[in-house]
C-alpha cells in the first residue's frame, strides 16, 4: 500500500492518506506499526468482495487488530 501524504498530529496521532481512494487512515501512535499496516492491508483486500470502498470515508487502526471503518453519512 502506497501513501501520498502522512499527517502527524501530535506524537501520539498520524494520519495516513493512500494513494488509492479518498479515505485517510488514522494510526494512532506508531506502536505495532507492522500489525496496523498488516490489519488495513487484509481489511483492504477483504472489503473490495464485499462493499464500495468510496462507501467509506476512513479508517480507525488505533486498536490493534481492530480496523474500524468510518461510513460516509
Amino acid at each position: 500500500m502506497l501513501f501520498w501524504d502522512i499527517y502527524v498530529e501530535n506524537q501520539k496521532s498520524f494520519y495516513l492518506y493512500p494513494i488509492v481512494g479518498n479515505q485517510y487512515i488514522r494510526l494512532g501512535d506508531v506502536d505495532q506499526l507492522d500489525d496496523k499496516l498488516k490489519n488495513i492491508s487484509i481489511f483492504y483486500n477483504n472489503i473490495q468482495h464485499i462493499s464500495d470502498i468510496s462507501d467509506f470515508v476512513g479508517f480507525d487502526l488505533r486498536v490493534p487488530p481492530q480496523v474500524i471503518a468510518i461510513k460516509q453519512l
